[in-house]
């Protein structure tokens, strides 16, 4: 009877360890929710100030990897430069042919207006 009872003791344990593991990975979750709705958010404020204004320049909303990936660490959100710079590769080798065919249309033009 008693290793019964020290067995019903032992898997109660268990059991209340496994419980707060999972509250604590549920608050972890909440709070990276909370930082993805924070991002989410701003980003959206973000949008509407630099790009309200079509007389605005655009070039100044381009971010180097660098940064970026700084900006993520500050949220909680490990996403390293090695990743995003594969990102961009990927993402160049499949517009790739769209560029080519843009080129070619370019080429084939007698002239071709380029501004500043």
């Amino acid at each position: 009877m008693f290793k019964n009872y020290k067995k019903n003791n032992l898997l109660k344990k268990k059991l209340e360890q496994k419980d707060s593991q999972l509250e604590q990975k549920d608050f972890q979750l909440e709070q990276k929710n909370l930082y993805i709705k924070t991002l989410e958010s701003t980003l959206i404020d973000f949008k509407k100030n630099r790009f309200g204004s079509k007389s605005e320049k655009t070039d100044s909303n381009q971010l180097p990897l660098y940064r970026l990936s700084s900006m993520f660490k500050r949220i909680e959100v490990n996403i390293s430069r090695q990743i995003m710079a594969n990102w961009m590769i990927a993402c160049a080798k499949a517009i790739q042919p769209l560029v080519n065919l843009i080129r070619d249309q370019l080429y084939d033009q007698p002239c071709i207006h380029i501004d500043d």
